[in-house]
Parts: C-alpha cells; sequence; structure tokens
C-alpha cells in the first residue's frame, strides 16, 4: 500500500485527497504546510498527521519561514 502525504494545504489539496481515499492501492497519510495552523485546521478535515517540515531551510518571499 502506498502512504500519500500531501505538501500544501491550499484549496485544492481536499480534491486530490478525496480521489486517493477512492483508491484501492494508497492510503492517505498526512499533510504538510508551510503554516502549521492552516496544517492543523486542514489535518483535521480528513483525520491525517501533521507531517515534519520538509526543509527547515524552506524559504518564502525572501524570509526564512520555519
Amino acid at each position: 500500500m502506498i502512504q500519500i502525504g500531501f505538501v500544501g494545504a491550499g484549496d485544492i489539496w481536499i480534491i486530490h485527497a478525496q480521489s486517493v481515499a477512492k483508491s484501492s492501492l494508497a492510503t492517505l497519510k498526512g499533510i504538510w504546510n508551510i503554516s502549521p495552523e492552516l496544517a492543523k485546521e486542514e489535518s483535521r478535515k480528513a483525520s491525517l498527521e501533521i507531517l515534519s517540515p520538509i526543509c527547515k531551510n524552506y524559504k518564502r518571499q525572501g524570509k526564512r519561514s520555519i
């Protein structure tokens, strides 16, 4: 079984999550977002875990975000 984790909790991720949920080959694992608050809020919608940061030096608009 493939475990899927989403990077980004924007408006479209839930549509992709619904498609993965219908698959017999994959399960939803978790979600990560640059905004921890948004990741937490969105993770509740699909009972997903919040994944750890992908890169601790991720930069957004020239500022260190994490």
